[in-house]
């Protein structure tokens, strides 16, 4: 069973529910990097 099809059956998700929870995803990993990131040159002064 794919991800996507174990995903859509645990939280009743229909496929632009799934499309959709994939972009957030893969969004909220991307701005908490930033985020480190910028946290990051805060430490080194």
């Amino acid at each position: 069973m794919k991800f996507s099809e174990k995903m859509k059956q645990t939280y009743a998700l229909t496929d632009v529910g799934i499309r959709n929870m994939k972009k957030a995803v893969f969004w909220t990993v991307i701005v908490n990097l930033v985020v480190m990131g910028g946290q990051e040159s805060y430490i080194s002064l």
